[in-house]
């Protein structure tokens, strides 16, 4: 279940970069999963996450607030391994993980894994609907070499968050790194590595999102 793990971590890490965009958290270069990223291989997890400009909406009057679009995030989660076998194995014991995990937990119940249709890579999408927070969550996985990718996107509905994270994962498969070293910066503008494969702000796919945010989540030997 450790694999399992990692994967809800990197979920539940997207909650990290939330917070550290309103600068309710330590320094976004700071790696924040630390002992968690127990698994073969990994060098670095990093992020990028693109959010609604709050401070302007809060500031409309409370009768033009779009709640859907203030729920609206994108995040992504670039991973970099030291052979792209461990990136496959990576892939293919999280895949395992999760179905055992849904055959054998009704806590699952409510979360769908299907194969990739419109990406040419090895990987996957999850898609659930929270209907207590009225928002759909949908997640790609993908391989790319030494490269692990997770992009997730949160919507007002699901058929809104798959689009959404169907074409952020478009971009990234499509993209090359340019540089293997990682320039950070937390203000959304690092380069190198994983960063050059992602939209940067301003881009046409995230344009409605125009905060952006890098986080470091694991460097090993951190």
């Amino acid at each position: 279940m450790k694999k399992l793990l990692l994967t809800l971590t990197l979920l539940l890490s997207l909650g990290f970069s939330l917070q550290g965009a309103a600068a309710q958290t330590p320094d976004a270069s700071t790696p924040v999963m630390g002992e968690q990223m127990d698994v073969e291989g990994l060098e670095t997890v990093y992020d990028r996450t693109y959010m609604v400009d709050f401070e302007t909406m809060m500031a409309s009057p409370s009768a033009d607030l779009d709640s859907a679009a203030m729920m609206r995030v994108v995040s992504i989660q670039g991973m970099t391994f030291d052979s792209d076998d461990n990136a496959e194995k990576y892939l293919d014991d999280m895949k395992s993980q999760i179905d055992e995990a849904k055959e054998s937990s009704d806590e699952m119940a409510d979360i769908e894994v299907k194969e990739l249709e419109d990406i040419d890579k090895d990987g996957f999408l999850i898609t659930t609907f929270m209907e207590d927070l009225d928002m759909a969550t949908s997640a790609i996985i993908f391989v790319d070499g030494n490269q692990v990718f997770m992009i997730v996107a949160i919507d007002a509905d699901l058929e809104s968050s798959t689009r959404l994270v169907t074409d952020v994962a478009t971009f990234v498969a499509d993209a090359e790194s340019g540089s293997d070293d990682v320039t950070f910066s937390e203000d959304g503008t690092s380069t190198g590595g994983v960063y050059d494969r992602m939209p940067v702000a301003g881009d046409e796919l995230v344009s409605d999102l125009p905060t952006v945010s890098d986080t470091v989540l694991f460097e090993a030997g951190e």
